[in-house]
């Protein structure tokens, strides 16, 4: 390592000394400069969420439970649609993100639902009712 980086490093507070130390420990198969220097960035960055993570995180509790019963294609438009947002960067934003896409429709529509399945008779096709035989005796006896 450079002289600039090794002074880099030592001037790194004790915590942040201490995670390089436990990252180095646990990966002893670096053996250039840049295996070193990747071995300190992983421990003293943390990695950055994407936005959809970062949404999906911070969708208020009222509609979580919604969210969670849409279809994913539904759920991978509204997403999608953040991505013409460039400022949704603090909580505020993010939750006027989710009141204005008006997710509570989505569980009005899918309430009042039912399935409907056509090949299930309400009636008999075999039996017919007392009425109905005497009935079509009476049209058969005037043949």
């Amino acid at each position: 390592m450079t002289e600039k980086q090794k002074a880099a490093y030592y001037g790194l507070s004790s915590s942040d000394k201490e995670k390089v130390n436990i990252v180095m420990n646990e990966n002893k198969t670096y053996a250039s400069e840049k295996d070193v220097l990747s071995l300190m960035q992983q421990a003293l960055f943390k990695p950055t969420k994407s936005l959809n993570e970062m949404l999906v995180e911070n969708i208020p509790a009222d509609l979580k439970p919604v969210w969670e019963k849409m279809n994913p294609k539904v759920q991978e438009s509204i997403l999608e649609s953040a991505q013409f947002y460039t400022d949704l960067n603090t909580e505020k934003k993010i939750e006027s993100f989710w009141i204005t896409r008006d997710i509570l429709q989505y569980a009005k529509e899918n309430s009042g639902k039912k399935v409907l399945n056509e090949n299930i008779n309400s009636y008999d096709n075999y039996s017919l009712s007392d009425d109905e035989l005497e009935r079509m005796k009476s049209v058969l006896n005037r043949y």
